[in-house]
């Protein structure tokens, strides 16, 4: 009996907030269905086991403990496969994927404008193919240049394309855009101009959205029709939640002084809208004797304020962060009704398990793991800074300038506990820590926060009433803004502003954060005078164990290691090549990319989340081939945004945007170029060879018609050991012809990466036995254009019995060796 006492109140004190361990069930629950798939059978006999269990413990007048977190657990786990793990039906768009152009007939259900492309989302009705027409079901994602189409949400479109399966650039720890997708229901991408696009009808049903994105509409004229040009989108951002329309430059602004949170509907904005309707119906309930004798003056606000909050909610896009507000709000304010003390860290894992409820995909979101992350840090950190305050608490009076600078020294707490909780998050998904986000946030949250966006809110409520009033307080709004940008900017532009970190591990995270509330731990008890207790001195000492044992990992991996790894990193249809010699000396030979890095980014999207995730911040060595986009865009991140020490190029310029960034690069942060005549031909790094073979060195003066971008490629050969790797870049036949009369024998390598992507006009015979490789590797993009590599390129390699690997099926390779055996391990296809 004693014994089943002492379990109740255990059970009684664990579920003091009960939301928090049903919320960590089913996030539990989502994590594991997003890993395994096959446990749905289990999974459902959990689910009924576990109900039937607690119904029957609420009929016999007993406490259930372990069977409502597990019946939790299955229910997150079922609800994650319908995205990870579907029952695709016969008829569904996936099954069309990558088989010819087709003409698509579909509703547009989303509509955005990014990097100067329309995107929509078209939900598919048919596909027409030879005559052949085929009902279909689900979502493609189609992207749309040149001229814009005179199109909105609802509207029916036909348009002919191929419709491509989603792919992922196949790199360790790179991120997985294809699960990105299918958790917004998109299964395939497509392309069209414009001008090839027939609108076949027009919005038909009064759907509730496509109300809603009538009202934004209607607001986003209003804000373009009074705001001054420059903070316009600006302003749409923070009224509506409309932010396809920042400038670039700004958004980088707000992302460097760490306020970007600001562009984000969120606690903020729906407090405001929440406090004014509470206010208003407060005063407005006030002349109704009815209910003033039944004291629901103040129950009766916050049951109406419901309305304009979720009404608010819907208006602003429901973006996570806004979700988390309108959810805990709402739980405020009904709290109101039944007279129930509010508990912040219960109402946010409400706000957290409805979002997971409704949608499960939510938990892998950055911006639903930053806004939980951030509000969480704050109510948790406020609260122990609140307790020390109480305690503290004496009868003398406090004067005003204590006060005020009490209200400031909360204020700078509140931005200090949201960027301290989200810094690990911050580093891992943007590897960026903003040192000056603190003081940023003192100027830009009062003009922001508190001037400019209750002025965008309130010109909403004048709207219908008076357009004078609402004009003047958009008017005001982007008045205001103008200077509140500039102090943003000022504060960007600060040299350590922000700072690029190397990505942390998942035990690195945990550690953080553990490590935090170790910290809350101990500053709670010397507050009270209390000695530290033994778990959490225990927890101290096993954490720094825990961190030396990191840091030796990584010293070791990175400095002392004598192995020399090469990396082909998958860029798709283009070059990266990662070196890492013995004691950590770094080299990168091309960075791939795409003809207009605006548009895609592949130094920053794909090549620099390898080297941080490798904790690699300096590159001693850049090497570019030659100047072409699939070779040099990629450079452009790294060369801005890492420590490079030097740049190797062959010299040969271009007329492209890329190459005059890369040479104003190099001129701005003074990078050591040295002139290709000049170029030591052999170098030694670590016991490690790396020689350049070609071009030679007067190729500038030579005037053969061969001679092009391609076969003026730098052919680089590395030496450790008895092991060689040869890196011929774009070279083609007759290049490789004149690099075998000059080099001969010393052309043998053991892996040779593929010339030209494995170009039918590449790898010649000749080249290939003088070569002689025992592994080759091919970089090419999936179903390129250019149909690389070639079968007849394939075929020799066949013949002269050589193993190769292709990062269009098998992601990246890397090939580590000690000079002598070398071990392969390829990032494999993961779709």
């Amino acid at each position: 009996m004693s014994g089943e006492k002492i379990y109740n109140k255990k059970n009684s004190k664990f579920y003091v907030r009960p939301v928090i361990p049903v919320l960590i069930s089913i996030i539990c629950g989502i994590t594991a269905g997003s890993i395994f798939y096959g446990g749905k059978r289990l999974a459902y006999f959990a689910i009924i086991f576990c109900f039937v269990s607690i119904l029957i413990s609420i009929l016999k007048k007993k406490r259930a403990f372990i069977l409502p977190l597990i019946l939790f657990f299955s229910l997150g786990y079922i609800s994650i496969l319908h995205y990870t793990a579907p029952e695709i039906p016969q008829n569904h768009v996936s099954r069309f994927l990558d088989q010819g152009k087709y003409l698509i007939i579909g509703s547009i259900d989303q509509k955005t404008i990014k990097n100067k492309r329309l995107r929509l989302v078209i939900n598919v009705e048919s596909l027409e193919k030879n005559g052949s027409l085929f009902l279909v079901t689900g979502k493609i994602r189609l992207t749309v240049g040149a001229k814009f189409p005179a199109v909105n949400k609802g509207d029916r479109i036909s348009f002919y394309s191929k419709i491509r399966s989603i792919r992922n650039f196949k790199n360790p720890g790179g991120f997985d855009y294809k699960r990105f997708m299918v958790f917004r229901g998109i299964w395939g991408t497509s392309y069209s101009k414009g001008e090839k696009i027939v609108v076949l009808a027009g919005i038909k049903k009064k759907q509730v959205s496509l109300l809603i994105e009538k009202v934004r509409c209607k607001i986003s004229d209003h804000i373009e029709e009074f705001c001054p040009v420059e903070q316009r989108g600006l302003l749409k951002a923070l009224v509506v939640g409309k932010k396809n329309e920042i400038p670039p430059f700004i958004r980088e602004g707000f992302n460097k002084a760490g306020v970007s949170h600001i562009l984000a509907i969120s606690g903020l904005h729906i407090g405001m809208v929440a406090t004014g309707a509470f206010l208003f119906f407060s005063w407005l309930l006030s002349f109704s004797t009815t209910v003033l004798l039944n004291a629901w003056v103040k129950k009766g606000a916050a049951l109406l304020s419901l309305i304009p909050v979720i009404t608010y909610g819907l208006i602003s896009g429901m973006s996570p962060s806004s979700q988390r507000a309108v959810i805990m709000i709402s739980v405020f304010l009904i709290a109101f009704l039944f007279e129930r003390e509010h508990d912040p860290i219960n109402t946010l894992s409400v706000a957290a398990f409805f979002i997971l409820i409704f949608d499960p995909p939510a938990l892998f979101s950055i911006s639903f793991q930053l806004s939980f992350t951030a509000a969480f840090s704050i109510i948790y950190g406020i609260s122990i800074i609140n307790n020390r305050k109480n305690l503290e608490k004496k009868s003398v009076k406090i004067d005003y300038p204590g006060k005020l600078l009490k209200k400031l020294f909360s204020f700078c707490m509140v931005s200090f506990f949201a960027i301290a909780g989200t810094t690990p998050l911050v580093m891992f998904y943007f590897n960026q820590f903003t040192p000056v986000g603190i003081v940023a946030n003192l100027f830009a949250i009062p003009l922001i926060g508190f001037l400019a966006v209750p002025l965008g809110l309130v010109s909403i409520f004048f709207y219908p009433i008076s357009i004078s009033l609402a004009a003047l307080c958009i008017s005001f709004a982007g008045n205001i803004l103008k200077p509140a940008v500039a102090i943003v900017l000022f504060f960007a532009e600060i040299p350590f502003a922000c700072v690029k970190t190397i990505t942390p591990s998942f035990l690195e995270i945990s550690c953080y954060y553990v490590l935090g509330w170790v910290a809350f731990r101990i500053f709670t008890r010397i507050n009270n005078k209390e000695k530290i207790d033994k778990i959490t001195s225990s927890t101290l000492i096993l954490l720094i164990f825990i961190l030396l044992a990191d840091i030796f990992y990584w010293v070791d991996k990175r400095f002392w290691s004598d192995t020399l790894r090469v990396t082909a990193i998958d860029v798709g249809q283009g070059t990266a090549s990662l070196i890492e010699f013995p004691r950590g000396d770094i080299a990168l030979i091309d960075g791939g990319g795409f003809s207009d890095n605006t548009i895609f980014d592949m130094g920053a999207i794909v090549v620099a989340p390898v080297l941080w995730r490798k904790k690699i911040r300096t590159v001693d060595t850049l090497i570019l081939s030659h100047p072409d986009s699939d070779h040099l865009n990629g450079l452009l991140y790294i060369a801005q945004n890492f420590n490079v020490k030097r740049i190797w190029t062959n010299g040969e310029s271009a007329e492209t945007l890329g190459y005059k960034n890369l040479t104003a690069i190099i001129k701005f942060r003074e990078i050591t170029n040295p002139a290709y005549k000049t170029m030591k031909r052999t170098e030694y790094i670590n016991n490690a060879e790396i020689k350049i073979l070609y071009p030679p060195a007067d190729f500038m003066s030579k005037k053969e018609k061969w001679r092009n971008r391609n076969n003026n490629s730098m052919v680089i050969k590395i030496v450790f050991g008895t092991v060689s790797f040869l890196f011929p870049g774009d070279i083609e036949a007759a290049a490789e012809k004149e690099l075998v009369a000059i080099m001969g024998a010393d052309l043998k390598s053991r892996v040779l990466f593929s010339p030209h992507h494995g170009s039918s006009s590449s790898s010649s015979r000749l080249f290939m036995e003088k070569v002689s490789p025992e592994i080759v590797i091919i970089s090419s993009g999936f179903h390129n254009r250019f149909k690389f590599p070639h079968k007849s390129v394939l075929n020799r390699y066949d013949i002269l019995g050589c193993r190769f690997y292709n990062t269009a099926k098998d992601g990246s390779v890397t090939i580590q060796t000690d000079g002598k055996s070398l071990i392969i391990d390829s990032y494999g296809v993961k779709d």
